[in-house]
């Protein structure tokens, strides 16, 4: 089965697959197909409950994608304890797994929503976050970037696509969609083109404006 029947599919059992997970609230949902084509799935557990803090879970899949295998284990972990984050995105790059996530408050007036980047050589950890978090923060146009998708192109440029508020509108419009380019450096980490704030327009992927 090729896992980009998967990739961003919401609902899996609207595809005719069944994932059964027993593991918190199961948002925020990734699939991850590695090298050596092991599947891999993600997702954002728990934070329901006080004394259980958010959670960004994984655990490897069977290699019809139907079931989990094995236990699951914690994505990210400060001083022993999970991160509270969510709307992760998982690739390999090299030796390095990168792992996007989204940090602070989503939503509403009072939102502080933000993006980092972490890599680690297993997925299981050690991750060591960017020295330059976060990668993506708002500005006086655009507030509470983050929760997006990394897409790359077939000349492997990637870019990612994530939500934010527009200032000049009403929240009450809702996120609205922006695309970012994602520049790697020479050493190793991701950086958006422009900086680390939405930029107001940017020349198409596709090289049409």
């Amino acid at each position: 089965m090729d896992v980009r029947q998967l990739l961003g599919t919401g609902d899996l059992s609207s595809q005719g697959y069944l994932l059964r997970l027993l593991h918190g609230s199961q948002e925020s949902r990734q699939c991850l197909e590695d090298t050596d084509g092991k599947l891999y799935f993600s997702w954002k557990a728990y934070g329901l409950e006080k004394d259980r803090p958010i959670s960004l879970l994984a655990s490897e899949m069977t290699d019809d994608a139907l079931k989990l295998k094995g236990e699951p284990f914690e994505l990210l972990q400060e001083g022993g304890k999970p991160i509270s984050a969510e709307g992760q995105v998982m690739m390999k790059r090299g030796d390095w797994y990168y792992l996007f996530y989204s940090t602070k408050g989503c939503c509403g007036r009072g939102c502080d929503y933000q993006l980092e980047v972490s890599r680690a050589k297993s997925l299981k950890g050690p991750w060591e976050p960017s020295p330059v978090n976060p990668i993506l923060t708002g500005d006086d146009a655009w507030k509470c970037p983050g929760h997006g998708t990394l897409v790359t192109l077939p000349d492997k440029r990637d870019y990612f696509l994530y939500h934010a508020y527009n200032t000049r509108e009403n929240v009450y419009t809702g996120r609205q969609g922006l695309l970012g380019e994602v520049i790697w450096q020479d050493n190793g980490w991701p950086v958006f083109a422009g900086g680390p704030n939405p930029l107001p327009s940017a020349a198409s992927p596709f090289g049409k404006s």
